[in-house]
């Protein structure tokens, strides 16, 4: 069975139109409203704005005027930019940091310095630093990817399996490690050059998890769309899948 999906947005009416075909006959049609002001997701270097009293945490600007909540666990370790102190975390300091939770009601968006780059068959984190296992990979399927990951264990980051790394190829797996340790990387050197507030990485947008998680994307012959700004964000989601 062929199946193909056409996406395309309605900027006026802020909605996206999904089209489901199978075998060139259209099957499903959905109207998904788009979810504009998510952040989720969203890498940034953020300033350190004041201490929240009586907590081990801090209100963070990481874009001008949006503050957001971040409390740092015991052995976080920011990625600094500009730094005050080498000691403690003060006001006016820059860091890199990763969205994990939207804002809600009356609550700040929430904050970590950990950040995760996710791939199809792995992700790479700076908050784990060892070689991790979905927990549905079998004990031989284990042992074989830590012994294949053992070139590329490193100081600043650690590599989580995902379940679909056991049906994925020693090639296929060394490819995508590099491509996250260059995405890493790169974010890295680029954060060096760039001032407070500015966004790094964007997140994949809601509506675009909306969309594929509900597809198997090795059941989908063709995504079609006439919006880059679907585009590329629908492209790297379906790619890590």
């Amino acid at each position: 069975m062929s199946n193909t999906l056409i996406i395309t947005k309605s900027n006026k009416y802020q909605h996206t139109l999904l089209m489901e075909y199978q075998d060139n006959k259209l099957f499903n049609i959905q109207c998904l409203e788009d979810d504009t002001s998510s952040i989720l997701g969203n890498i940034y270097i953020g300033r350190v704005k004041n201490k929240v009293k009586h907590l081990d945490a801090l209100f963070v600007e990481v874009e001008k005027g949006l503050i957001c909540y971040y409390e740092p666990k015991k052995d976080e370790e920011p990625f600094f930019v500009k730094r005050q102190s080498p000691n403690k975390l003060c006001e006016g300091d820059e860091i890199i940091v990763q969205v994990i939770k939207d804002a809600h009601k009356t609550k700040q968006a929430a904050l970590t310095s950990n950040l995760s780059f996710t791939g199809k068959y792995l992700v790479l984190t700076t908050g784990n630093k060892r070689i991790s296992f979905s927990s549905k990979l079998d004990i031989e399927d284990k042992k074989r990817l830590q012994e294949f990951a053992v070139p590329y264990k490193d100081k600043d980051f650690g590599l989580i399996f995902r379940t679909n790394a056991k049906s994925a190829t020693e090639n296929e797996l060394e490819a995508e490690i590099k491509s996250l340790i260059n995405e890493f990387s790169n974010l890295l050197k680029a954060a060096n050059h760039k001032c407070a507030f500015t966004l790094l990485k964007a997140g994949t947008p809601d509506y675009v998890s909306n969309i594929l998680g509900q597809y198997d994307s090795n059941n989908i012959s063709r995504i079609i769309t006439d919006d880059k700004e679907i585009y590329d964000p629908v492209l790297e989601c379906a790619k890590s899948k």
